[in-house]
């Protein structure tokens, strides 16, 4: 039987009994059984460091990989562990051959690092792509996001002809926390001849029915902490055999890793090992035999689960998903009621844009404008005075709240968060002055 969702699974995670957490999307949260299994981990590699590490992390590193690859229907052999979303990325960008008259699309709400991976790519001797940025306006159907993306691409490649056009897009966008249609995106730039690079940092996790098998992206890279409940410091780039020849190398360069009894292609073993680092924070993902047993509300620990034993344990993908799902689409409501706005959604069909993260439109004037200094002192309102996060942002002439929703949450929460964002609100409109 696994326990309740809500407040109840507060107990699982390290959060402080005071603090509201609803920004699960920024920095994931870690359940206590989850660092636990950190814990035991590293004292195993401190025990004996070159027998942990020669012997028993490549082994463990082949039962992550397999395990992810199994989540998201690829072969194990594509798929390798990075520290993080934008490593991957980079990775990607600087293995390309970039050439004269080459373009890379990205969207004007690409995340901050990725866009300055971009821009680096200018840095180098060698030659680098025209930028074309694709802009996107929200609240949007996927309908018009598609409509417009093909035409973007199509003139690009028949402005330029015989040269390389590679594209750069989310899955789901950091802010606003909408979901993009990016299977379609996909098949799009395989129908016009372009490479897909896809950013799939709050997929794991959230979003349902991975199978890039089936979607065939060319390039492919999801954080396991955000989501996953695995330690920060991990992600997942899937590249198809048939670009792997274009990664020549990771940052800095792997070395080659002999794993007994198994044969390692040329692109995994770029991946297995390119300097000391902390080698546990990846196996924190994989799963072992259940080690949760339940009885009525209280938990006994039998032994310290990875991850996905520990999401397997309160009940799995579906349940996970479905209930955060459900959650944000609720909370997002009740939130716009409160604050008397709107929740962003797609003008076609009702929750297209919402996974587990929600918008919703702050009660602030248009006239009072996004600054360094209002950011922080939004910052220092919420974690100090009301002890409560989420993530605020303005785009398209509105200031907007993002509002994760996680199995340790429930509807109480958002209407807090909205109690707590009205009076701020209300002070900010009292103290800062309006073009």
């Amino acid at each position: 039987m696994r326990p309740e969702f809500g407040h109840q699974m507060r107990k699982f995670f390290d959060l402080d009994t005071g603090f509201t957490n609803l920004n699960n999307g920024t920095f994931g949260s870690l359940p206590t059984a989850v660092r636990e299994s950190y814990s035991v981990i590293s004292r195993q590699v401190e025990q004996s460091p070159d027998s942990f590490i020669r012997k028993q992390l490549p082994p463990g590193n082949l039962e992550v990989r397999t395990r992810l690859a199994k989540m998201i229907n690829a072969d194990v052999d594509e798929c390798v562990i990075v520290p993080s979303v934008s490593h991957g990325i980079n990775v990607i960008l600087n293995n390309i051959k970039w050439e004269p008259g080459d373009t890379l699309i990205h969207t004007n709400l690409a995340f901050d690092t990725i866009k300055r991976s971009i821009e680096c790519l200018s840095y180098p001797l060698n030659t680098s792509p025209n930028i074309s940025i694709f802009q996107l306006t929200f609240p949007a159907s996927h309908q018009s996001i598609l409509a417009h993306f093909r035409v973007h691409v199509r003139g690009l490649r028949v402005a330029n002809p015989g040269k390389k056009v590679v594209a750069q897009f989310d899955t789901i966008i950091s802010t606003p926390g909408v979901l993009m249609p990016w299977r379609d995106m996909v098949k799009i730039c395989r129908e016009e001849g372009v490479l897909s690079i896809v950013d799939a940092a709050h997929s794991l996790g959230q979003e349902p029915g991975i199978n890039l098998h089936g979607t065939d992206p060319d390039f492919w890279v999801g954080n396991c902490n955000k989501w996953l409940y695995a330690k920060r410091g991990c992600a997942l780039l899937y590249v198809p055999k048939r670009n792997q020849h274009i990664i020549h190398n990771n940052i800095p360069p792997g070395m080659k890793v002999v794993i007994p009894g198994n044969s390692v292609s040329r692109f995994v073993s770029e991946f297995q090992w390119n300097g000391s680092t902390d080698v546990v924070t990846a196996l924190t993902i994989r799963a072992g035999q259940l080690t949760l047993a339940f009885v009525g509300l209280s938990v006994f620990p039998i032994d310290y689960p990875e991850a996905l034993d520990f999401r397997t344990s309160i009940g799995g993908e579906n349940a996970i998903m479905t209930y955060c799902h459900d959650l944000a689409m609720t909370g997002g409501r009740r939130m716009a009621t409160i604050f008397d706005t709107q929740m962003m959604d797609s003008p076609a069909k009702e929750g297209e844009l919402v996974g587990c993260m929600v918008n919703v439109e702050l009660p602030l004037s248009e006239g009072i404008k996004p600054t360094p200094s209002l950011f922080m002192e939004l910052d220092k309102k919420l974690l100090g005075d009301w002890k409560v996060y989420a993530t605020p942002f303005y785009h398209n002439e509105k200031w907007w709240i993002r509002a994760s929703a996680q199995v340790y949450n429930e509807m109480s929460d958002f209407e807090y968060l909205a109690s707590a964002l009205r009076s701020i609100c209300k002070e900010i409109e009292q103290e800062t002055p309006t073009d």
